[in-house]
This record gives C-alpha cells, structure tokens and sequence, in this order.
C-alpha cells in the first residue's frame, strides 16, 4: 500500500505540475511541454522537487523515505519511456539478485543517462543528476550492507516460516 501511495503521490504531482504549467504558459496546450524543449525542462525541476520533497520531508523532520518508488511514479509523469526504462533497469538487478537495493541504486544512477538519451537537454538533465545523487545518498546504509555482505534479500516469505521447494539453496529450501 505504502509502494502505491509513494508512486501515486509522485505521479498525481507531475500530471497536476504538467497541466498547471501548460495553463499557465502555452494556454492549456500540454504538448507544447515536450521534454526535448526548454519550457519542458521546468518538469525537470518539478520532478526534482518531488524526489527531494519526499526524501526530506518536512512534515518527518526533514527526513523521509529513499525515493524509489515516489520518483519512479513521478518519472511516468515526467516522460514514461524514462519510468519504463528505470524499471527495466530496477528488473535487470533486483531479480536476479534479490537485492532490491541494488536494482534502486542501479535504476537511480541510470535516470541521467537515460534522460540525456531520451533527447532531454543539459538544462533538463541537471536537475535529473541531483535526484540520482540524493537517491543513491539516501541508500547509502544499504550500499555498505551489500558491500559487506549483510543486505537482506527479498524473499516472498516471511523469517521463521519454511520455504517451499522452489527456494535456492541459500533460503533453506531443497532442489
């Protein structure tokens, strides 16, 4: 529930900042904020404004959660073969891993790149490389943890219960 309402929060955001900005600026006309045009590099700081909103939060203390799942729903805002992209990349690590740490920080540090591919331009994509750094910051106790060795793997089951037949071996499970 918590991963649908971050997403949701993220998505509800740039969809609402997209359709103001286009009332505002173009008089309503939303595909004039394409993603490769200056104007629609101001998505680019409300998507960063999202991200950092929800990693330091104010109303926690000004500290909140990672930023995955809020700036992967605020990317399908921003220009959804970017969201698609960072979650291909999320699938490419997580799955095989099971770490999902590691697919966050990999997807995280890919959004740069994918939005310089994607034709955003320079003054889009900085602000992209501040949210990539704020979220690979945020999962900087989980970097250590896999680099010693101690990050928990996602697992479909819970500690204490036994696992089925189709576990690996390092989850006690038999093939």
């Amino acid at each position: 529930l918590t991963l649908l309402c971050d997403l949701g929060k993220g998505l509800v955001w740039m969809l609402l900042a997209r359709w103001v900005l286009a009332a505002l600026v173009f008089g309503g006309d939303a595909a004039s904020l394409d993603h490769t045009t200056v104007f629609g590099a101001s998505l680019s700081l409300v998507y960063m404004g999202c991200i950092l909103g929800h990693v330091f939060s104010p109303f926690l203390g000004f500290h909140g959660g990672k930023g995955i799942a809020v700036g992967f729903g605020a990317a399908l805002g921003l220009w959804w073969p970017v969201a698609l992209g960072l979650l291909a990349v999320f699938l490419v690590f997580a799955v095989p891993s099971r770490y999902v740490s590691l697919g966050s920080v990999c997807a995280a540090a890919s959004l740069p790149i994918q939005c310089a591919l994607w034709g955003f331009p320079l003054v889009s994509v900085a602000p992209i490389v501040v949210v990539a750094l704020v979220v690979i910051w945020a999962h900087r106790s989980n970097i250590r943890k896999l680099a010693r060795g101690e990050e928990r793997r996602f697992a479909f089951h819970k500690n204490g219960e036994k696992p089925d037949a189709t576990d690996g071996p390092d989850q006690g499970g038999t093939r």
